[in-house]
């Protein structure tokens, strides 16, 4: 969920994450796997570092282009959506991952030393509810699925075509145009600028959000 924290920036994730000792090193339980912490705590930052917005216009004889860009760098996403996925098996990344045998967890054990215990992900002599997507709940440890929302869009497209006109016109413009053309990113979930149920202040949450949808449409002008 989004928050206001004393000392972090407005809108902050907070949510479940890993338990760590005081120099941030993961702790291993008995069994191989990290340690969930009992007390949640902010694990990102949905504010980007900034956002640049770009218009470009190309003419030749009665055509005009036109493109706007938006490129946004840095900002937090939490990808429930994957968390939700691992946790069913339903996703690429538990797909690939369920045969990985000696694994070990980078960390520390509660005694101190570094972690040096091997494990499987998904152990068929267990429980389901002891394999690597499925122990920490529902949800997973939420900091797990913190990534980057950076990204390039191009928000809008248009083709215009300017026709000159006689007596009781000037000109008249035809335009065709796409809202959200395209977006290219890194993250994994479908949109990283999605606002959660489409509620204002959601910014940062992904939990089955739709998709952006493409707009086509066409449009006239007339001049008198």
């Amino acid at each position: 969920h989004k928050a206001v924290v004393q000392g972090e920036a407005f809108g902050v994730i907070r949510g479940s994450r890993f338990l760590r000792d005081g120099a941030g090193n993961r702790i291993i339980g008995a069994d191989g796997f990290p340690l969930a912490d009992p007390v949640k705590g902010v694990i990102g930052n949905p504010i980007p570092d900034f956002v640049v917005k770009m218009n470009n216009s190309t003419s030749w004889k009665m055509f005009t282009l036109n493109l706007d860009w938006e490129w946004k760098k840095g900002g937090d996403v939490w990808n429930g959506t994957q968390a939700v996925l691992d946790y069913y098996g339903r996703s690429e990344n538990s797909a690939r991952l369920r045969g990985t045998t000696g694994y070990v967890f980078e960390g520390v054990r509660q005694d101190g030393h570094p972690n040096t215990q091997p494990v499987r992900f998904y152990d068929e002599g267990r429980p389901v509810t002891d394999n690597r997507w499925t122990r920490y709940g529902h949800g997973g440890i939420a900091e797990e699925y913190i990534e980057k929302g950076d990204h390039l869009r191009l928000n809008n497209i248009g083709l215009s075509c300017k026709l000159k006109m006689k007596k009781y016109l000037k000109s008249m413009t035809l335009t065709a145009y796409v809202h959200n053309l395209m977006i290219w990113t890194a993250y994994d979930g479908a949109d990283p600028d999605r606002l959660l149920q489409d509620q204002p202040g959601t910014q940062g949450l992904d939990f089955f959000n739709i998709p952006t949808a493409k707009t086509f449409g066409f449009n006239m002008s007339i001049q008198f």
